[in-house]
């Protein structure tokens, strides 16, 4: 019954996103109400703790919404420059060809700007990008949030793996270290396919002609994302153990991008013929015949806020004195709200992406226009797009705060998350391994966050198999990527980047969409883990 009871917070928004393809905002309002209850009448979790997990759930909120207003004004200022134009048109002089485009911006631009921010900065920073080469809005979503998966295990400078494994009694620089190593080596398999898996979701989902021949058109471009993939993977498994695992997602990222441009450039390891190929899904301007349009702004110009973004967010995040001031000033956090030691929602202004972004909309206002006045347009109508994701987003974090402190109960009972997977790993024992990335992306597709799913369920998957007898090492690894695939399903990851596409009220067709590619990802994870297990 107890073990039912945890899992509504998780089955419900599936059921109804899902299934019923609810909007975001009335399924997450439903399962917070219900969370709620199931805390007070079923868990025995304490009035107070219960309003003081709301408030946190807001405030939490509130920070993600701050991010998007960044995002979506820097968005639009971009869009009004013509910066976003000369930028499509830069890569159209490298390949117009979407397949390209998706392998070299959704993956490994992508993978780096994970590997500087994280928090769902990544998707909401790349997927604007491709909607500016032509790219619809449901297939840039839909790329961005798979591909946001093999780097996010390093990301933002290595917290899924600094902070989110702090609860596990091993910690320490070395057991970090193991961990790391072995996901990295899973990430040899992963993250070499993950181009060409991006190549087969546009191709098949959103291209044209008989399967036969969408299959060879795969084929064309099918040795260079896998070989793209391959410089990812091969960097990460070499910086994680010469530099350590802050630097490995960039490093790696930035190789590959590097690698991506230069090779489509000149055409290696592909069989692409003169007519770039494009998507069904294409927008109009990318479907009519290529003449491009003269935009008077050159492209460094154009790139300059997008390098300032990945300089600052790099800088504030690497070098500790710089951090310790940024994270110092225009501090809004709440701690031990409701006076629960363990109930906190961290917010320091000037270290959000957030602001971030709004710097950088100032920046290119002025350095492509000389003025500032398209920043207060840009920015009053981000507002109004971002209160739209504010109705899900506030919801969905009350109920994961609520689904998470539900340990603060008279009655004795461990967490939810941590009641299922106690009695789920009794029920399987050393079958744990093919249940351990999954308990990890229930814990991400919850609460929104890889850092988070580990930091509640990591420790319990060290428990769990202490007592299975699994080396503890590779089912935390497990766990880490178990949280990254579903990641890429997390409900408020969704909402933001629906927000900034504007795709609101469209989130349950999304996940709808991805659910089977982060089901896949799980299902690679199982299997690795077992052949490491059997061959250790």
């Amino acid at each position: 019954m107890l073990l039912l009871l945890a899992l509504v917070p998780i089955l419900l928004p599936l059921i109804l996103l899902v299934m019923f393809k609810m909007p975001a905002y009335y399924t997450m309002t439903i399962t917070a109400l219900v969370t709620a209850l199931i805390a007070l009448m079923f868990w025995g979790v304490v009035p107070e703790a219960v309003l003081a997990s709301g408030i946190q759930g807001i405030h939490r909120a509130m920070t993600i919404i701050w991010i998007l207003i960044g995002a979506i004004t820097f968005l639009y200022v971009m869009q009004s420059t013509g910066a976003l134009g000369k930028i499509r048109q830069g890569f159209e002089s490298i390949s117009r060809d979407m397949r390209i485009q998706t392998v070299i911006i959704g993956f490994a631009f992508l993978s780096m700007i994970e590997g500087v921010s994280g928090f769902g900065t990544p998707a909401i920073v790349v997927a604007p990008l491709l909607i500016a080469l032509g790219f619809r809005p449901v297939v840039a979503v839909c790329i961005v949030l798979i591909s946001d998966t093999v780097a996010c295990t390093f990301g933002a400078v290595g917290t899924p793996l600094l902070v989110g494994l702090e609860n596990v009694s091993l910690y320490s620089p070395e057991f970090i270290n193991q961990v790391a190593l072995q996901v990295t080596a899973f990430d040899l398999i992963i993250a070499t396919l993950m181009p060409l898996s991006l190549v087969y979701v546009l191709v098949m989902w959103f291209g044209d002609g008989y399967k036969k021949e969408r299959r060879r058109q795969i084929m064309e471009v099918a040795p260079w994302a896998v070989s793209v993939g391959l410089v990812y993977s091969g960097a990460a498994f070499i910086v994680v153990r010469l530099m350590g695992v802050e630097f490995t997602a960039i490093i790696a990222g930035m190789l590959a991008t590097g690698y991506g441009l230069i090779s489509a450039k000149h055409g290696w390891l592909m069989k692409v013929g003169q007519t770039a190929w494009c998507s069904r899904h294409a927008t109009i301007q990318t479907e009519r015949k290529h003449s491009p349009v003269k935009i008077n702004l050159s492209l460094w110009r154009a790139w300059l806020p997008y390098v300032f973004i990945v300089a600052v967010l790099l800088i504030t995040r690497a070098i500790v004195p710089i951090k310790t001031l940024a994270m110092s000033g225009l501090d809004f956090s709440l701690m031990k709200i409701g006076g629960f030691e363990a109930i906190n929602s961290t917010w320091q202004l000037m270290y959000s992406p957030g602001t971030i972004l709004l710097l950088a909309a100032l920046m290119a206002a002025w350095l492509q226009t000389g003025s500032l006045r398209v920043v207060s347009g840009s920015f009053c109508r981000a507002i109004k797009t971002s209160l739209l994701a504010a109705s899900a987003l506030v919801p969905t974090l009350i109920m994961v705060q609520v689904f998470t402190n539900s340990n603060l109960n008279t009655l004795g009972y461990l967490a939810m998350p941590a009641h299922i997977g106690v009695i789920v790993s009794g029920a399987v024992s050393e079958l744990w391994l093919v249940c351990a990335p999954v308990l990890g992306a229930l814990g991400a597709f919850i609460a929104g966050s890889a850092t988070v799913s580990n930091l509640t369920l990591a420790a319990v998957q060290e428990n769990i198999a202490n007592s299975a007898g699994l080396p503890i090492v590779l089912v935390v690894a497990m766990q880490m990527l178990g949280a990254v695939a579903g990641n890429a399903i997390a409900i408020h990851n969704v909402v933001a980047v629906c927000a900034v596409a504007g795709l609101n009220g469209r989130e349950g067709a999304v996940i709808h969409r991805v659910l089977p590619v982060s089901a896949i990802y799980i299902v690679v994870v199982v299997l690795l883990g077992v052949v490491v297990w059997l061959i250790s």
